[in-house]
């Protein structure tokens, strides 16, 4: 048996290799998101996984992750939501950034919007004049008759 003597720098990371081969992310995204990001493995497969169901970036992802402070499965949520929903991954975090809002809260907002039929964008401003969360926004929708009165009461 021939002597690797390359030592550990010339060693791939076996993990790494499945998750690329896996999930179709070149070997050497997963290893600068482990080595750069300093994600763990459980993290990089979660980001590998998202990207491959719901076609984000690997690399959008592992810097969405970093930039933002989300972590790996909440991304995963987001992308679920987003799909759900059929809106752009990007414009759901987008929502959440203008909003200043949990994904949570951009759920409950786009459910308003579609039972009320309100655009999302003024249930936004809505939501960040009023400072309160998706769900208490949907409820005061809910139990609404005039929405125009609630828009004019908060100045929007």
């Amino acid at each position: 048996m021939p002597h690797d003597d390359r030592g550990e720098r010339g060693r791939k990371d076996h993990k790494l290799m499945h998750y690329a081969r896996r999930y179709g992310i070149p070997y050497s995204y997963l290893h600068h998101a482990k080595s750069a990001g300093r994600l763990t493995d459980t993290e990089i497969e979660r980001l590998a996984v998202t990207s491959h169901i719901y076609g984000v970036d690997f690399m959008h992802l592992v810097d969405l992750r970093k930039r933002l402070h989300i972590d790996a499965f909440e991304l995963f949520r987001i992308a679920g939501f987003a799909r759900r929903y059929r809106i752009p991954f990007f414009r759901f975090i987008d929502y959440m950034l203008k909003a200043n809002a949990t994904s949570e809260d951009i759920v409950h907002l786009i459910e308003t919007s579609i039972t009320h039929n309100i655009p999302i964008y003024r249930l936004i401003r809505l939501k960040k004049k009023t400072g309160k969360s998706g769900l208490e926004i949907r409820t005061i929708m809910s139990k609404a008759m005039d929405h125009e009165k609630i828009f004019r009461k908060y100045g929007l």
